[in-house]
């Protein structure tokens, strides 16, 4: 029979493993262009790294996306550094003109 504290313990390293497992974020600069770029068109996000943590960035349409901005807004290039690249271009917003 299993105590409390060996459940505990299994529960948490299983959670630690399930994690993993679905990835958790990570920054730019830890990643390819090409994974960016499909976190990017998975999730409409991606993750900067700061002193404070990974902060997401959202808004964005996918490279593969391209969409019109709004009236009085005009289309951005987002370029991001990563592993393999100084600036890959991980898709686009619409910012105010």
């Amino acid at each position: 029979m299993a105590t409390p504290g060996k459940l505990a313990t299994a529960l948490f390293i299983g959670a630690t493993f399930a994690t993993a497992a679905h990835g958790a974020p990570r920054g730019t600069r830890s990643m390819r262009c090409r994974d960016v770029r499909a976190q990017v068109l998975r999730t409409g996000r991606y993750y900067v790294e700061t002193a404070d943590g990974l902060i997401p960035v959202w808004d964005l349409f996918p490279v593969d996306k391209f969409q019109n901005c709004p009236q009085r807004q005009r289309l951005y290039y987002v370029r991001v550094p990563t592993l393999d690249e100084a600036q890959c271009h991980v898709g686009y917003s619409c910012i105010a003109n």
